[in-house]
C-alpha cells in the first residue's frame, strides 16, 4: 500500500510540474517561423525581380501597358524603396510591374509588406 502511495504521489508531482511549465506548445507540428528571405531593395535584384513589359489588354483587359521605365530603386525617407510609377501618354497609360515568377518561391511560411499606396481614382487599384 505504501508503494501505491508512493507512485501516485510522485504521479501527481511529475503531472503537477509539466503542468506548470512556461512553455506554450499548442501545436507540435508546427515549426518557429523563421525569416527565409528578405528584400530592402538597396538595388534591383535581377535574379529575383523582373520587370515586367506588355501591351494594353495582356489579361484581363487592362487598359494599362507595362515597361521597364516604371520601375526603379529609390529613397523615401531614408529607406531604399521599390517605385513602381504610372503615367498618361495621351489616351495610354503605362505603369510599372515585376514579379519573381521562376525565380523565388515558397512552399511555406508568411509573407508581410510594407507598403505605401498613393490616393487613388475611379479606376486605379494598386496590388499586392
Amino acid at each position: 500500500m505504501k508503494k501505491v502511495t508512493a507512485l501516485l504521489l510522485l504521479s501527481v508531482c511529475s503531472i503537477q510540474q509539466s503542468c506548470s511549465s512556461n512553455d506554450i506548445d499548442l501545436n507540435p507540428n508546427e515549426q518557429q517561423e523563421k525569416t527565409v528571405f528578405k528584400e530592402e531593395f538597396d538595388s534591383f535584384n535581377t535574379n529575383v525581380w523582373t520587370k515586367e513589359v506588355h501591351e494594353a489588354g495582356w489579361t484581363n483587359q487592362e487598359l494599362q501597358a507595362y515597361d521597364e521605365a516604371h520601375v526603379s530603386v529609390g529613397k523615401d525617407d531614408g529607406k531604399s524603396v521599390l517605385i513602381l510609377t504610372a503615367e498618361r501618354k495621351g489616351n495610354k497609360i503605362i505603369s510599372g510591374r515585376v514579379n519573381s515568377k521562376g525565380k523565388k518561391s515558397f512552399k511555406y511560411g508568411r509573407i508581410e509588406a510594407s507598403i505605401k499606396i498613393p490616393k487613388t481614382a475611379n479606376g486605379l487599384w494598386p496590388a499586392f
